[in-house]
């Protein structure tokens, strides 16, 4: 009689996304601002969940200057334009 295979799974981590709003944060901390492409949504949700909690500010970039989106304007998620996420004045002061 042969033994079968355990089913028992190790337990591993997932692997952190892109997306995750905590790496977003780091990513976003270590280089000061990133620039998002108007298509892409899911980094947008992220960035507007951080938006709410004070972390970080979203600048959309359009023809002219880019102008600053409050917390509201944020969850609104479009692909209308482009965005810059950069670090809040009050994660600036950690560095």
């Amino acid at each position: 009689m042969s033994q079968a295979a355990p089913t028992v799974v190790p337990f591993r981590s997932a692997p952190r996304r892109r997306r995750d709003p905590h790496a977003f944060l780091e990513a976003v901390c270590a280089a000061g601002s990133l620039p998002v492409a108007a298509g892409d949504l899911e980094t947008k949700m992220a960035a507007a969940r951080l938006v709410v909690f004070g972390f970080v500010e979203v600048e959309e970039v359009g023809d002219g200057a880019p102008r600053r989106l409050s917390a509201s304007e944020a969850v609104r998620v479009t692909a209308a334009r482009p965005w810059r996420v950069s670090r809040s004045g009050a994660l600036s002061a950690f560095g």
